[in-house]
This record gives structure tokens, sequence and C-alpha cells, in this order.
């Protein structure tokens, strides 16, 4: 239970990324059977308020789910654990990977480069004929 607050945060995470797909869903069924959108009370779509009870259902079930919550705590807990690299580390590696992908891009063009004018040469100038 120490790790209540994380829990209930991707809980959160989890209902709004519910509420989104629904909410999204719901319009394109609405788009695809040619459906207005209707607007209730004045200020919220009948698709927007969809996608609200979908992500309020969806945050009830898994907050009341024991498994969900067990496996979730677990995780976080994991996470606790894990020893991140520090600045300099993440600096470094990036700085490596940024340059052995310029390098390999670099080696690429000219592969392409030289392939693309020795067929030239060799298609327009009747090498081979």
């Amino acid at each position: 239970m120490e790790n209540q607050r994380s829990v209930t945060l991707l809980y959160v995470l989890a209902g709004i990324a519910a509420g989104v797909f629904v909410r999204s869903a719901a319009l394109q069924v609405a788009a695809f059977q040619s459906i207005e959108d209707p607007i209730l009370a004045g200020f919220v779509s009948a698709t927007t308020l969809l996608g609200v009870a979908s992500a309020a259902i969806t945050f009830a079930v898994l907050r009341r789910h024991a498994a969900a919550t067990a496996y979730v705590e677990s995780a976080v807990s994991e996470l606790d654990r894990v020893t991140w690299p520090t600045r300099e580390e993440t600096v470094d590696n990036t700085t490596v990977v940024v340059i052995a992908a310029l390098g390999f891009g670099l080696l690429m063009f000219v592969y392409d480069f030289s392939w693309s004018h020795i067929t030239t040469y060799a298609l327009y100038t009747g090498v081979g004929k």
C-alpha cells in the first residue's frame, strides 16, 4: 500500500485513455453512419459524455479489481528497485547512438550514390551490350 498514489495515478491515466478511445470510436461510428453528434445540456456533446462515463467506469472497475491492484503495485515496487543511469551516462550513451546513426546514414548515402551512378552509367552508355 506504500505505492497508493502511483497506483491511483495509473488508474486515472487508464481511465483517461479508455475515455479518449471510446469517444474517438463513437465519433468514427457516428461519422460513418452520417449521424450528427448531439449537444446535451447546451454545452457537452453526447460522445464527450460517453467518453467521460467510460473513463469513470474504467477507473472504478480497476480500483475495485484486487488482481489489477496487486499487479500494478508489484510493477511500481519493481520500478523502485531499478538502478537508473546517471545524467552523464545517459548523455554519453545518447551521443554514441547519434554518432553511430549519422555514420550509418552517411555510409548508406555513399552506397546509394555510388550504385546510382554505376547503374546509370551501365544502363545509358551501353556497357555490357
